[in-house]
């Protein structure tokens, strides 16, 4: 009788969590295609300024040697998105120099990382961490890039990103990403659409650069931070609709377990009262 009560104790259990993740599982559903709408309507624009950036780029003489180098990651600030945070995570570490590297974490799950890094005695001025909701990380835009600019120029650190590329509902990828000093992509040159037979450039190449870098970190920044978005949502979906279909398929093995336990009992209970009956004779 205990092991039946406890079996169906733990069949209570999985059915409420079921329903949890299942609720969760429509609701990151609906997240996620608003997150990819607007990410579909901005990926765009952000794309069209790292074209042209790309082709101020290949004329210029950028920095080559470097002290160190100034991350920006993004991660969530909520859990149960499977493997979204630690692939992020990962990276950084296999990544990060103790002596010479800053970091901006986006998100409070980054946190981890920071106080692990608090730990070993790391600068707090090297440390930064804001909130991964739109609102503060919009707000945190602009002077977080004049602390990367600032980075770049005057402290000779690379500029990194690591974020989560978003390829489909089913398919995103963590990626490190340089972006200073411009890593010029081929595909943008080799496009049909050839920039610079269109266009022509004031002032010289060089200047105009350095005028509209601001623009062009703001404008990949809070592309990746859209795209990390999306993919934090498309890896909670899948995360509960993974969970929901093991409850179901735990259900279904204590259903069994059930059954054959309550069939024994009353197999049992039928042989007591036969033994009995037989007893009286």
């Amino acid at each position: 009788m205990a092991q039946l009560k406890k079996l169906k104790e733990q069949q209570n259990s999985i059915r409420s969590i079921n329903k949890i993740t299942k609720a969760m599982k429509l609701v990151s559903t609906a997240k996620s295609q608003k997150a990819l709408k607007r990410l579909k309507n901005y990926k765009n624009y952000y794309l069209q300024i790292e074209k042209i950036v790309d082709d101020i780029a290949k004329d210029v003489t950028q920095k080559k040697e470097f002290k160190g180098t100034s991350f920006v990651i993004f991660t969530s600030d909520l859990g149960l998105v499977g493997g979204y945070n630690s692939n992020i995570i990962k990276i950084i570490r296999s990544q990060f120099n103790l002596r010479t590297d800053k970091i901006i974490i986006v998100g409070t799950k980054g946190n981890s990382f920071a106080k692990e890094l608090a730990a070993k005695n790391i600068a707090k001025d090297r440390i930064l961490t804001v909130a991964s909701d739109e609102f503060s990380f919009a707000k945190g835009l602009s002077n977080g890039v004049r602390i990367l600019l600032g980075d770049y120029f005057e402290k000779d650190l690379k500029i990194v990103c690591i974020y989560t590329k978003y390829f489909s509902q089913i398919s995103f990828e963590a990626t490190a990403k340089t972006l200073l000093p411009i890593e010029i992509d081929k595909n943008n040159l080799d496009s049909k659409e050839n920039i610079s037979a269109v266009t022509e450039y004031e002032p010289e190449k060089e200047i105009l650069l350095n005028e509209i870098l601001s623009i062009y970190l703001e404008s990949l920044l809070f592309g990746y931070y859209l795209e990390s978005i999306t993919s934090e949502y498309t890896s909670r979906r899948v995360a509960m609709e993974n969970a929901a279909k093991n409850g179901d398929d735990m259900l279904k093995k204590l259903s069994i377990a059930f059954n054959r336990e309550r069939q024994a009992k009353i197999t049992q209970e039928i042989s007591e009262v036969i033994g009995g009956a037989e007893a009286l004779k």
